[in-house]
């Protein structure tokens, strides 16, 4: 019997002597992700959650599993129940907000949760680099500005965090503080597909 098996025949022995062990099934089911048995793991989850309907964490992780089998709708709903169960949580505000934003092309309710992630948690840069993002695609560029501006305070080391600034900037007609951050991202050492284009684009600029 090998390694996995002998982890779901301990949990499947413990289930037998109590079925209401939600805790059993919560290992059954992290046994079944590990081996990407998808269909058995969302079983243990439905019947972990039975047994205790306030894990928000189970409802998170369920949400990752349908995303996987692009089930979107049940994916947002176990991540609503998540954060009701637990709105403090900045990563799984941040997570629906993806979801929002990449899936549900819903703007409005990706910034909602954008600015509760931030909320609880406001120094992850990423937070600020991705809702800049929106901002942009929303054309708002001074308010992608300001957060692409809070990103690199809190990682200056990030590349990515000037280029985008460097949009925002060049959108915003505020071309000579674009060239400085083009110039920032040369001097970070990013990948050579970015610095290709960093440099075609201050060649443009210095034509003007």
């Amino acid at each position: 019997m090998d390694d996995i098996a002998l982890k779901i025949d301990e949990c499947n022995k413990r289930i037998i002597n109590n079925p209401n062990d939600a805790s059993a099934y919560v290992d059954r089911r992290d046994v079944f992700l590990d081996s990407a048995n998808y269909d058995a793991a969302l079983q243990d989850f439905t019947t972990a959650l039975e047994l205790d309907k306030t894990d928000a964490y189970s409802y998170s992780k369920r949400g990752m599993v349908y995303l996987n089998l692009q089930k979107l709708d049940e994916v947002l709903a176990d991540w609503t129940k998540a954060i009701e169960l637990q709105p403090d949580s900045a990563a799984y505000c941040w997570n629906r907000g993806l979801l929002y934003a990449n899936y549900f092309n819903d703007n409005n309710a990706a910034l909602n949760d954008f600015n509760n992630a931030i909320k609880n948690n406001p120094d992850d840069s990423a937070y600020y680099q991705r809702r800049g993002l929106l901002y942009s695609d929303l054309e708002d560029y001074e308010t992608a500005i300001t957060d692409y501006s809070k990103a690199i305070s809190l990682d200056p080391n990030e590349p990515k965090n000037y280029y985008l600034r460097t949009e925002a900037y060049s959108n915003n007609q505020e071309n000579n503080k674009a060239i400085t951050d083009y110039q920032k991202v040369l001097q970070l050492n990013p990948e050579d597909g970015l610095r290709e284009v960093v440099t075609n684009l201050l060649g443009l600029y210095s034509q003007n």
